[in-house]
């Protein structure tokens, strides 16, 4: 019988970057700290994608990493953390009214 190793989630500022898929494309669930489903991140043909709350919402970042369907190991957790401070400032400016939609 098979053994399937589930990857350890990340933590970056608080927030749970779960892993969904490996590559083509690298994509997490990131889940606040109340545990709730705040944003979706993917990287898939060489764009990088952060939307909130969830996959087809809003696009609070993006960018060009090295990586295809998939980071490199020395660019993954700078591009990650990138996404968790975007959706932080778009959390922020939800919070505080200068956001029309979350």
């Amino acid at each position: 019988m098979e053994s399937i190793i589930k990857p350890m989630p990340l933590l970056i500022h608080g927030y749970r970057l779960e892993l969904t898929c490996i590559a083509c494309p690298e994509q997490y669930d990131v889940y606040g700290p109340a545990d709730v489903l705040v944003a979706y991140f993917r990287l898939r043909h060489g764009r990088f994608t952060v939307s909130v709350p969830d996959y087809g919402g809003k696009v609070v970042y993006s960018a060009s990493p090295k990586g295809d369907g998939i980071f490199e190991d020395s660019e993954r957790l700078g591009y990650l953390t990138k996404g968790i401070e975007a959706v932080q400032a778009h959390i922020a400016n939800f919070n505080i009214g200068c956001g029309t939609d979350y």
